[in-house]
């Protein structure tokens, strides 16, 4: 992103230096940036593509290669859909494009949370040990097996 003073050459460019920062901090000043820019008569110059890659925004479900004709309503708060609205716009989506992507990123997140388990190495070797080489059946344990055996062999 570079900025350019409305009353100057346009020559003139100031890189802006790029932060790591978490996305509500990124969007919080990315904010402050433009009000300041505007406080003082400068004017940004940035392509939507570049902002996005900026806040770390990618159009997700535009990429995908199917026909968007599936609807989902939602009913929210007015202070929430003016948030959501706001962050839309700071990416530089619209409205649809950046709920979507936000709810659809959300949604891998979930899935892929219950579809996978992970866990520390330590815990990694107990469990495949365990796998490998089973303790022996205990007697309540074969006590419980005698029982499921002679349940299902009465109800066939």
């Amino acid at each position: 992103m570079f900025l350019r003073s409305a009353g100057v050459s346009s020559n003139w460019h100031v890189p802006v230096v790029a932060l790591s920062l978490d996305v509500s901090a990124r969007l919080d000043l990315e904010l402050c940036v433009k009000l300041t820019y505007v406080a003082h008569g400068l004017t940004l110059r940035t392509t939507r593509a570049k902002e996005a890659n900026m806040l770390g925004t990618t159009d997700l479900a535009s990429s995908r290669q199917e026909k968007s004709d599936a609807r989902l309503n939602i009913r929210t708060k007015a202070s929430i859909k003016a948030a959501i609205e706001k962050a839309a716009e700071l990416s530089g989506m619209d409205l649809s494009t950046f709920t979507t992507n936000a709810a659809f990123l959300r949604a891998q997140d979930v899935i892929a949370a219950h579809e996978r388990t992970v866990l520390a190495p330590v815990d990694h070797a107990a469990f495949f040990n365990a796998l490998e080489r089973p303790a022996a059946p205990t007697k309540k344990l074969l006590a419980a097996a005698k029982l499921h055996r002679e349940i299902v062999a009465d109800s066939e």
